[in-house]
């Protein structure tokens, strides 16, 4: 949906690893070169610092994976305040929030103008989080029982929706997924800055 007049909201959410966050960061540098106000909101920075009711006895961890470890109202607090300040400028301004459950909250969820959902295949991704230098790293177990049927459920959400999204595959060339998010994005904030410009 359209936040205001000129402000819109999408997500790019989907599995670990599979370039969200890259293609968030490199997409909004792009539309900041297009004179757009950008603002990215990621998921990560979210998380709460007690996380006693997420903790997994089985394998000795917290279930990161959970969306009861992410406080979600005060993202959209955040998001809420980005529309409320975007309200005052007079140019078009994106907000791209950015993670991998960021669906699975409806007040957020039905904020999205367009909905991005990347996969990726099982091996990939856990090859990719295995490098990938995570300032808690993962125990043994954590990505078999937790990480991968988390992203399976929001799969198959994603899935049985399919018409309010679009799926990206993560194992594509990066810059192919970045030219197929900025040009939908496009299509959406061209449209409408022409029709404010008229």
């Amino acid at each position: 949906m359209a936040l205001g007049n000129l402000t819109f909201l999408f997500g790019i959410g989907g599995a670990t690893c599979s370039g969200k966050t890259t293609v968030s960061k490199i997409v909004a540098r792009e539309l900041e070169l297009l004179s757009y106000n950008v603002d990215v909101v990621h998921q990560d920075s979210y998380y709460k610092t007690e996380l006693d009711d997420v903790y997994l006895a089985d394998v000795n961890f917290w279930n990161f994976d959970s969306i009861d470890a992410v406080d979600f109202p005060k993202l959209l607090q955040r998001v809420q305040l980005l529309c409320a300040e975007n309200c005052c400028r007079s140019k078009v301004s994106i907000i791209i929030v950015e993670g991998s459950m960021i669906y699975h909250f409806p007040p957020l969820h039905d904020m999205f103008k367009e909905k991005f959902f990347f996969t990726i295949d099982k091996n990939s991704s856990k090859l990719r989080r295995r490098r990938r230098q995570y300032e808690i790293a993962d125990v043994e177990c954590y990505f078999e029982k937790y990480v991968w049927p988390s992203y399976l459920n929001s799969l198959k959400m994603a899935e049985d929706n399919a018409d309010s999204f679009l799926f990206v595959n993560g194992e594509d060339e990066l810059n192919e997924n970045i030219s197929y998010v900025l040009r939908e994005i496009m299509k959406h904030v061209v449209v409408d800055d022409n029709n404010n410009n008229k």
